[in-house]
C-alpha cells in the first residue's frame, strides 16, 4: 500500500537524516515528534494533520469502519468492496479513473484490514496536480457505481487469485488457525474470502456494503505531507464533505475464547510441515500492550536474536525461521507462534517451541536479553518515520485504535520503561501455553 515511487534516493535520505535528528533533539526541546493537528467536520468526520513541507509531496488516507470483521456470512464482501471504488462511478469508467489519476502523477489505493478499510491518495502539493486528483479520488469515494462488467471482470480475478491460495499450504494452516482460535466469530474469516463465498456475492451486496459503511459517521480522515491547515480544512471538505451522516457502527461481538488445547492436522503433499501456534491474546488498548511487545521481541519477534530462533533453528537446525507476534486489533487479537519443518521434524520442533514458550512464560526473560531488546526497538524507531507514507501509517494506526496523539513522542519511553517482571506477569495473565491452538499443514505423521 505505501511506496516511495517518486522519492529518489538522496531525498529519501536526506528526510531520514532530518526525521531521525528531530528525534534526537525532541528529548531536550522539540515538544512533539510528529506534531498531529485534529479538528471536527461539520458533518463530524474527524480530520488528522501531520504538515511536513521538506518535499512536495501529500499523502491522503479516509479511513472507514468496514473492514472484513463485519463481513459476516460473506466472507470477502468488505475487501470486494473497497477493490471496486475505482472500477467506474457514475460518471467515469475505470479506464478513465487510472488515466486521471496518471495524467497528474497521483497513486491511488485502497486496502482493508480486519478492522477498517481505507483509501489512499499520494499526489504532488502542487495544485495544479493536486486538485483534479482531489477531484477525482472524491468522486470515487463518494459516487461508485459498482458497474456489473467491472464488477464481473473483478470478480474473476478475485476468484482466480483465491483458488491460487487455497492451494499454498501456509494460506490454508493461516486459514484454519483463525477459525480455530476465534471460533467462526468476527476475526475468523479470511479477509478477502474464499471461492464459495466469492462466487455468491453480486454487485447489489457490494452496493449495500458501501451504503452502510461508506459513511460519515464511520470515518475518519489523516493527512501527511506539504499541507497547510487552512488548504487541509478546505481539500477535507471537498473529499468527504458530502458523505451521508449514517451511524456509527460497533463491531460484531467475539464468540466465546476456547479454552482447550486443541491440534488439527491437515494433510497436503508437501516436503514440509506449516505450523502455526498460538490463542486469542489481547486488544491494542490493553494496558500490557507494550510488556508484551518488548517480551515478544526477546522470544520470537528479534528474528536472529530471540530464543525461538536460537533454540529451533541454530540448535537444533529444525528451521530456516520461527518468528512470533501479537496481532493487536480493536478486539482481542492473536498471539502466533509459526515455522515450517521438515515433515519428520514437525513434532520435534512443536515440542521444542512449546517448552521455550512455557519456560519464558513461567520465568520471563533475563536483564541482558530486556536491554538488548530496547535497544533493537529504539534504534529502528526512527525507520519507522522515514517518509511520509510510514508518517501516514503510523497515524492511521493511532486513529483508528483510539491511541493519543502523543503516542509517537511517548513511545520510546514506553519501551524503556518495561521491566524483567512487567513482561513476566504480562505473559503469565495473557499467554497459557496449555491452552494453545496447533495447526499443521503438511505430510507429517502424528
Amino acid at each position: 500500500m505505501f511506496n516511495n515511487r517518486g522519492i529518489n534516493r538522496f531525498t529519501f535520505i536526506s528526510v531520514v537524516f532530518m526525521i531521525f535528528s528531530t528525534l534526537v533533539s525532541a528529548q531536550n526541546a522539540t515538544p512533539s515528534i510528529i506534531p498531529i493537528q485534529h479538528w471536527t467536520m461539520k458533518n463530524g468526520i474527524n480530520v488528522y494533520l501531520v504538515s511536513m513541507h521538506e518535499i512536495p509531496i501529500i499523502d491522503i488516507g479516509v479511513v472507514f469502519g468496514a473492514g472484513s470483521s463485519r463481513d459476516g456470512e460473506h466472507a470477502g464482501l468488505a475487501a470486494f468492496t473497497a477493490a471496486m471504488l475505482d472500477e467506474g462511478t457514475k460518471s467515469h469508467s475505470a479506464d478513465q479513473i487510472a488515466q486521471s489519476f496518471e495524467d497528474v502523477g497521483a497513486e491511488f489505493h485502497s486496502m482493508v484490514e480486519l478492522d477498517y478499510a481505507a483509501v489512499t491518495l499520494r499526489s504532488m502539493s502542487d495544485k495544479t496536480f493536486l486538485n483534479p486528483a482531489i477531484a477525482m479520488f472524491s468522486e470515487v469515494i463518494n459516487q461508485p457505481a459498482f458497474p456489473a462488467t467491472d464488477f464481473k471482470r473483478m470478480k474473476k480475478q478475485i476468484l482466480s487469485g483465491l483458488e491460487a491460495q487455497e492451494q499454498e499450504p501456509g494460506t490454508i494452516a493461516a486459514h484454519a488457525f483463525f477459525a480455530a482460535v476465534f471460533n467462526g466469530g468476527a476475526y475468523s474469516q479470511p479477509t478477502f474470502g474464499n471461492t464459495k463465498t466469492v462466487t455468491q456475492l453480486s454487485p447489489e451486496d457490494l452496493a449495500r456494503f458501501y451504503q452502510h459503511h461508506f459513511t460519515a459517521a464511520n470515518a475518519h480522515i489523516v493527512m501527511v505531507g506539504d499541507l497547510k491547515r487552512a488548504d487541509a480544512e478546505k481539500l477535507a471538505t471537498k473529499i468527504a464533505g458530502t458523505l451521508p451522516d449514517g451511524q456509527a457502527l460497533s463491531l460484531p461481538a467475539l464468540k466465546p475464547n476456547p479454552i482447550s488445547n486443541e491440534v488439527k492436522n491437515i494433510r497436503f503433499p508437501s516436503e514440509q510441515t506449516h505450523i502455526l501456534i498460538g490463542q486469542r491474546a489481547i486488544s491494542r488498548l490493553s494496558p500490557d500492550y507494550f510488556p508484551l511487545a518488548v517480551g515478544n521481541q526477546i522470544l520470537g519477534g528479534g528474528m536472529l536474536t530471540s530464543r525461538l530462533y536460537k533454540a529451533v533453528r541454530e540448535k537444533q537446525g529444525l528451521a530456516y525461521s520461527v518468528y512470533s507476534y501479537f496481532d493487536t486489533l480493536k478486539m482481542s487479537g492473536p498471539f502466533v507462534i509459526g515455522m515450517q519443518t521438515r515433515n519428520e521434524k514437525a513434532i520435534t520442533a512443536i515440542d521444542i517451541t512449546r517448552d521455550i514458550l512455557t519456560q519464558y512464560v513461567d520465568a520471563g526473560p533475563s536483564a541482558e536479553e530486556l536491554d538488548e531488546a530496547k535497544n533493537n526497538i529504539i534504534n529502528g524507531f526512527p525507520l519507522r518515520l522515514a517518509s511520509n507514507q510510514a508518517i501516514l501509517s503510523n497515524v492511521i494506526n493511532i486513529t483508528t485504535y483510539g491511541l493519543p496523539l502523543n503516542y509517537l513522542d511517548t513511545y520510546r519511553d514506553n519501551i524503556n520503561g518495561v521491566t524483567v517482571e512487567n513482561i513476566k506477569s504480562a505473559f503469565q495473565r495473557h499467554i497459557h501455553p496449555k491452552k494453545l491452538v496447533t495447526i499443521t499443514v503438511g505430510n507429517s505423521i502424528f
